[in-house]
Formats: C-alpha cells, sequence, structure tokens
C-alpha cells in the first residue's frame, strides 16, 4: 500500500493508516502531514527540475548549462543563510517563525513550461518524470545547508526511560534510562523488582550504572577482584558480582556478569515496542547546555556510524540536539479514494503534522 499521494498540488505523508478508503488529506487531515516547500527555493528549484528534465530528455548539453545556473543561486542561497546565521547568532538554532512555502505544483509547472510541454495534455510519463526531477531537485536543496526553517532543538536520550509499572520484574539485558540520576542503567540479573538506584541516586543490587566506551583492564588468574569491578576478558567487559580471587569470568557464575560495550548513539531502538526514536535527520550539534539560551553550550563530539550518530564522552543523560529534518523522497502519486493508504514509517515522516 502506498504511505504518500499527491494532492491539492502538494505532495503528503500518511501518519494514520487509513481504515477505509477515500481519507485523503483534505476530508481527513489529521491523518496525514504536507511535505512543505520553503517559498524562498522556488526559483533554485523549479531551475534544477527542468535541468533535469533535460537530462532525461538526453539534452546533455543544455541541461549542464542549467544546472549550472541553479547551482550558482543554490550557492548564493546558501552563502545569505551562513551569513544571516553569523548574524543572528544563537537565535539561528531556532526556526524563524511560520514557515513560508510554495506548492509543489507550482514549481512542476515552472519547469514544465520550461520545458515547452503543454500543462493541460501532460501524459503519465511526462508526469512521473516530473515529479521525479522535483524529488531529487528538492533532495539536493535540502541537503545543501543547515536551513533554519527545517532545523529542530531539542533535548534527547539514548534509551527509554524505565517504567517499573510495565517492565517489573526486570529481565537480564534490560537498558533504560533512569529519571532520578539522569543516567543509563543495565540489567544483569534476572526476574528481579528493584529499580535502577534508590531515591538518593546509589545504584541498586542487579544493575550497573552504564559507562561510555568503559575498557578496564584485563583480567589475570591471581587477580584479587572487589564486587563492583570491571575487567576485560575474551573480548567482553565483565563485572565483578562476589569479591573473589582467581575466578576466572563466565556469565551467571554468581561471581561474575557480562556487559554490553555502549556507544550513546541515535536514533535508537526501544527494546520493548521495538519503535524507533528520533531525530532521524542528520544533527549538526549535541550539547550540554540549549544553544538558544547560551553562547557556550559545551558540545561533544560526534561520529558517523551506519546506525546514526554517535555522541562521544557522553557525561550527561539527556543533552540538547540540534538537527535537520529528515530529507523527503517525492512517490506520491495522485489522491485515489479507492486505495487504502499504509502509515508512512516514523524515520522517514518528514513533518508530523
Amino acid at each position: 500500500m502506498p504511505d504518500q499521494c499527491y494532492s491539492d498540488g502538494d505532495f503528503w505523508q500518511c501518519l494514520v493508516a487509513g481504515d477505509s478508503p477515500n481519507q485523503g488529506p483534505l476530508t481527513h487531515p489529521s491523518r496525514w502531514a504536507k511535505i512543505r516547500i520553503p517559498k524562498e527555493w522556488r526559483r533554485v528549484l523549479g531551475r534544477l527540475t527542468y535541468a533535469l528534465l533535460l537530462d532525461s530528455d538526453r539534452q546533455a548539453d543544455k541541461a549542464s548549462i542549467e544546472r549550472a545556473r541553479a547551482t550558482a543561486w543554490l550557492d548564493e542561497l546558501v552563502r545569505q543563510a551562513a551569513r544571516q546565521e553569523q548574524t543572528r547568532g544563537r537565535s539561528s538554532y531556532q526556526a524563524p517563525g511560520q514557515l513560508q512555502t510554495v506548492k509543489a505544483s507550482v514549481i512542476l509547472e515552472d519547469a514544465e513550461r520550461l520545458m515547452q510541454w503543454d500543462l493541460t495534455q501532460l501524459d503519465d510519463r511526462e508526469q512521473d518524470e516530473a515529479r521525479n526531477a522535483l524529488s531529487q531537485a528538492l533532495q539536493q536543496v535540502w541537503e545543501a545547508w543547515w536551513w533554519p526553517q527545517l532545523m529542530l532543538c531539542a533535548q534527547s536520550q539514548f534509551l527509554p526511560t524505565a517504567d517499573p509499572d510495565m517492565m517489573e520484574p526486570w529481565g537480564q539485558g534490560n537498558k533504560v534510562y533512569w529519571p532520578i540520576t539522569d543516567w543509563y542503567y543495565y540489567a544483569y540479573m534476572d526476574d528481579f523488582s528493584r529499580d535502577p538506584s534508590d531515591t538518593a541516586g546509589e545504584t541498586q543490587t542487579g544493575w550497573w550504572k552504564m559507562e561510555v566506551d568503559a575498557r578496564p583492564g584485563t583480567w589475570t588468574p591471581d587477580s584479587a577482584t572487589a564486587a563492583g569491578a570491571l575487567v576485560r576478558w575474551l573480548n567482553y567487559n565483565w563485572l565483578c558480582v562476589t569479591a573473589n580471587t582467581g575466578v576466572e569470568p563466565a556469565n551467571n557464575s554468581g561471581y561474575w556478569a557480562v556487559l554490553p560495550d555502549w556507544h550513546p548513539e541515535l536514533p535508537y531502538t526501544d527494546g520493548w515496542t521495538l519503535l524507533a526514536s528520533g531525530p532521524f535527520g542528520p544533527i549538526r550539534m549535541v550539547s550540554r547546555l540549549d544553544p538558544r539560551t547560551t553562547d557556550n553550550p559545551g558540545p561533544f563530539e560526534l561520529a558517523a556510524v551506519p546506525e546514526g550518530t554517535r555522541v562521544l564522552q557522553l557525561d550527561i543523560g539527556r543533552p540538547w540536539v540540534w538537527s535537520r529534518r529528515v530529507t523527503p523522497v517525492l512517490t506520491g502519486e495522485a489522491f485515489d479514494g479507492d486505495v487504502l493508504y499504509s502509515a508512512t514509517p516514523l524515520a522517514e515522516q518528514v513533518f508530523t503534522s
């Protein structure tokens, strides 16, 4: 089932799957979110779309000229945005009011007129080519800069918040965020009901207060190890549950508990609901303080990983994250009242309302 449609001159993503046909954006707006296009991009997008249509029409030389023209316009927009960011300072972390938009149909018509197509006689092939060209052009402009009208700034966490009502008795392998201490915990015991910490913040038996990129010393046979100590053995980290001398680490031995390596990354997947939590778009900054209210927010170093973005040397539980909205891919065809639409995956939703 499709999860996107084209209606009233715009592309829409379905947020809530239809329970019957004929539930379109105009009649059931709460089920849909419009892919909004900033108004100031109209000229660039129209020309880029035109260049891509020329390419598909095998007019490579002309396409190259038009692409260069559009790219020069885009470069100027980026320069303007960069200058404004330097002037605005920390207010750059906030979207500047209401997003002024242009309909997708306006940009499509701009490009189709440049192609000298008869807008009253477009066939299915031409409409598909125009939609695909606009989608590629929109992706290029969207990712060209950290456009303030597309940025989000909010506190985020890296694991789901512990919910005793849902999760007790705790089971081995639970990983949670615990608000009392503003940190993360791993359950190394099975079937017990103690919370990660008491009200004073003391870690409770059965829980390990997780360490970012923990690299303890290697265990040796003559080691005397105190309860609570970490060691490295056979490429795993082990927590000493019961003080001992020379007892080789082994999972569930009563002396040791094997621990996971932990790297704070966004987005993450909730281990209980299996739902993903964002932000899902590219991240520009993760910081200790709200960058909108301080000139020195304390940014963390970031690393790109296949799953998203890793935060290095994290030392607070819920940092501030400045990110750009997910890049849209336009796939919607004209709304069909006979079709039952599915919900767009959360990680692909550009706007949520």
